[in-house]
């Protein structure tokens, strides 16, 4: 594999040697968008000859696939990545940038985030995923409106988008 990258939960404790605190040491400022990962952007030689793979990782192209095996589209993607990363004690993450890059663009990780420099950003990140959860997840439509209902740029929407996700999977 090439040009992987890391993703990885937060943990309360780093275990000396492990494959986080050697990619902690060797970049100590990952981007943490979220506040809850650790996202190691850059393309990392130990992990492209499998020298930092941690044995429990998951690879991103390998698992969020449809069917047939291919890459899903960015909502579904978005959304299967969601119910993945709501669990704080999951394996770490090793994808390309390109797909890291779409999660992170796609409206949901951005509500996630709220990391909104004006109001308008903001609003039609709301209506993008109305409109993709009235196709996609049309049951979960009454819980997401009393969500937006609520919903400014001062909202800490990280739990109520958690407990939103986690209610749907279920």
């Amino acid at each position: 594999m090439s040009s992987l990258c890391a993703l990885y939960p937060t943990p309360s404790v780093i275990a000396d040697g492990s494959c986080l605190a050697r990619l902690l040491q060797r970049f100590p400022t990952p981007a943490r968008h979220d506040g809850f990962n650790y996202l190691f952007a850059q393309t990392i030689e130990e992990i492209t000859n499998g020298e930092m793979i941690e044995p429990t990782a998951i690879i991103l192209e390998e698992t969020f696939v449809d069917v047939e095996g291919v890459l899903l589209e960015p909502d579904s993607l978005a959304w299967a990545m969601a119910q993945f990363l709501i669990n704080p004690v999951r394996p770490p993450i090793y994808g390309h940038l390109v797909n890291f890059t779409t999660l992170y663009n796609h409206a949901a990780y951005a509500l996630y985030c709220m990391n909104y420099e004006s109001q308008e950003d903001f609003d039609l990140d709301l209506a993008y995923m109305t409109n993709m959860l009235t196709v996609a997840k049309p049951e979960a439509l009454t819980a997401w409106n009393d969500l937006v209902a609520l919903a400014t740029l001062e909202t800490d929407m990280q739990t109520e988008i958690k407990n939103l996700i986690t209610y749907f999977i279920s």
